[in-house]
């Protein structure tokens, strides 16, 4: 070896939290949202378990089903507190912790303006969209954004992940942004 030393870094970029938060917005802390009942999640945790897997940095978001659950005043406040919540760890550990932002979609105008607050106030690093969200897939064709944050995202050229998730059929608005999924 030349005495050169180790630059690299292992950079987890699905990394989820769930804040409590997002617990007590949903109340469903005893059947939660998506159906999966996942451990508390805190920070040290979350530290430990990169400490023990190598991971030197963390990009936190959201999983699926989101924020939004059916009412999109109460996605909107989510949102925002999610983001700050994720922002406040970001800044109380720079050197561990990276954070995409979530979105109150399909609330195409809130999105907007929650994905201006979460990257341009907060400096949130990028944003996490998912495959649906209770409406047209995100993406078409590989590069081809249909939904309008989707496109506003990709012309800030900014870092973002494509979460899958499937709503149920029939339960989504259709691709004319009327009426049931076919």
């Amino acid at each position: 070896m030349t005495g050169t030393p180790n630059t690299s870094l292992t950079i987890d970029t699905h990394h989820h939290i769930l804040p409590d938060v997002f617990w007590q917005a949903t109340e469903n802390a005893t059947a939660p949202v998506g159906g999966l009942a996942p451990l508390r999640w805190s920070r040290e945790a979350s530290i430990s378990f990169m400490d023990d897997a190598g991971i030197d940095v963390a990009v936190v978001s959201l999983s699926t089903p989101g924020v939004h659950t059916g009412d999109s005043a109460k996605a909107r406040a989510l949102a925002r507190r999610c983001n700050e919540f994720s922002a406040q760890l970001v800044h109380a550990r720079p050197d561990r912790f990276g954070g995409f932002a979530c979105l109150p979609l399909p609330d195409v105008d809130a999105s907007l303006e929650e994905l201006s607050y979460a990257l341009d106030i907060l400096k949130l690093d990028g944003v996490v969209l998912f495959t649906n969200s209770n409406g047209p897939p995100v993406v078409d064709r590989p590069g081809e954004y249909t939904c309008p944050t989707a496109r506003m995202v990709s012309l800030r050229r900014l870092a973002d992940r494509i979460q899958p998730y499937r709503t149920k059929r029939g339960a989504g608005v259709g691709p004319d942004g009327q009426g049931p999924e076919p």
